[in-house]
């Protein structure tokens, strides 16, 4: 007799292996403290370059007002509050991710032990 729940764990991971076959060859490439540094780095940067970018329109779309105004800003005060905005960035995008791999806590221990 075919033990059905057996049937449905080999079809589900049939599906897995289909859908997430090169991301498993792609992570197991890497030890996964080495995997989970590559992805916090590149993460690191992006966040970056996504605030510069914000940055930049916000100064473009008040550029008239900035020319107006430059020389009574406290450009201090202007640069310790980008810098702790940046660091809000930093924290909330990059230092709190625990799980910086794909999808679902299961799913990452799947892909671990499959390509291991």
């Amino acid at each position: 007799m075919l033990d059905e729940k057996r049937i449905r764990q080999m079809t589900k991971l049939a599906f897995f292996e289909k859908k997430e076959e090169k991301n498993a060859l792609r992570i197991g490439r890497y030890f996964r403290s080495d995997y989970i540094g590559k992805e916090l780095l590149k993460n690191f940067f992006l966040a970056s370059i996504g605030y510069i970018l914000v940055l930049a329109v916000a100064v473009l779309y008040h550029i008239e007002w900035l020319v107006d105004e430059i020389d009574t800003i406290d450009l201090q005060f202007a640069a310790g509050c980008l810098i702790a905005s940046y660091l809000c960035l930093f924290h909330c995008r990059v230092c709190d991710q625990h799980d910086p791999l794909p999808g679902s806590t299961e799913k990452a221990e799947m892909v671990w032990k499959r390509a291991g």
